[in-house]
């Protein structure tokens, strides 16, 4: 079975470079002041590099997770899965799990 890949820099540079063009489940977490980390978003997308460029955008809708982006150190993580129905479990079950504050919308497991 596959696992989640190790966590890289949540910027552009290291999207592009190293998140792969595939569909997948992704946590964006960021580091607090004890150098911890907080989960703050759980998503999913067909296209993982895509999905996770766009949240880096200014116009990204969830303002929670657009102004973690901008003011925090920030790292992101991701697992390859093909099958939709698959992603969709994956997602709804780290959610439930890591709580993270950004997800506004909690996906029906």
């Amino acid at each position: 079975m596959a696992s989640y890949s190790t966590y890289i820099p949540y910027n552009k540079d290291q999207v592009t470079s190293k998140v792969p063009m595939s569909p997948g489940v992704y946590i964006i977490r960021v580091q607090l002041k004890d150098e911890s980390w907080r989960f703050i978003y759980v998503g999913q997308a067909k296209n993982l590099r895509s999905r996770l460029l766009e949240h880096l955008r200014e116009d990204e809708p969830n303002d929670c997770l657009r102004n973690n982006v901008q003011k925090y150190i920030v790292s992101v993580c991701w697992i390859v899965i093909e099958r939709q129905e698959n992603r969709d479990y994956e997602e709804a079950a780290k959610i439930e799990r890591l709580n993270p504050e950004c997800n506004i919308q909690k996906p029906k497991p």
